[in-house]
């Protein structure tokens, strides 16, 4: 606390590999690799080999004093499930088309978040749901541990977040959800779960 006040700058809506439509996909990049970067430490950037790895290194060129990486609280599961070998979807022809094409693979999980009534594709999920709320859990806590394990008071600030994302007839109902602390719900609430 100062006060006398003092500028801050950081970035609240920050996507990883863990969000069904970011450009990180291609990297492979984490809320922990988000973190170290908003702190000035390098991470892998492009280029990639033809095996997919990066073969560059990129850095910010003033650390920042705070963070929020918002991944869609959309589709953790889901793409736990898809990425995950041996996992129960793993082998589906849903997440083998889905692994075959990025783009593709955004535009199959994107027209789920497109209407009005969405829900689970049941191919992949199974026909409650739950196997990808119970695959979710996982990712959900990488992007707790990063926030917490970054956040070091008076010095950076990480904060656990996640973005509610809803695009019902091509209406925007994006919404970065910030908590103050590290008591947070035990799943994001998701548009699937809750839609507006």
């Amino acid at each position: 606390r100062n006060p006398n006040g003092m500028a801050l700058f950081g970035d609240v809506h920050v996507h990883t590999s863990y969000s069904f439509d970011a450009a990180a996909n291609s990297l492979g990049t984490t809320p922990a690799d988000a973190n170290r970067y908003a702190r000035g430490e390098a991470i892998p950037f492009f280029p990639l080999d033809k095996q997919g790895v990066p073969l560059g290194r990129v850095k910010i060129d003033r650390p920042l004093d705070f963070l929020a990486v918002t991944d869609h609280g959309e589709f953790l599961g889901e793409r736990a499930l898809c990425y995950t070998k041996g996992s129960p979807s793993y082998t589906s022809t849903f997440c083998n088309n889905y692994r075959a094409n990025e783009r593709q693979g955004m535009m199959m999980l994107g027209r789920v978040i497109t209407t009005e009534t969405p829900a689970r594709i049941t191919e992949l999920c199974g026909a409650d749901g739950a196997l990808c709320r119970d695959f979710a859990a996982s990712p959900w806590r990488d992007i707790q541990q990063a926030a917490n394990s970054a956040n070091t008071p008076c010095e950076f600030t990480s904060f656990v977040a996640y973005e509610y994302t809803g695009t019902p007839g091509t209406s925007n109902y994006h919404r970065n959800v910030i908590f103050r602390n590290a008591k947070v719900p035990s799943k994001p609430v998701s548009y699937i779960d809750a839609p507006i």
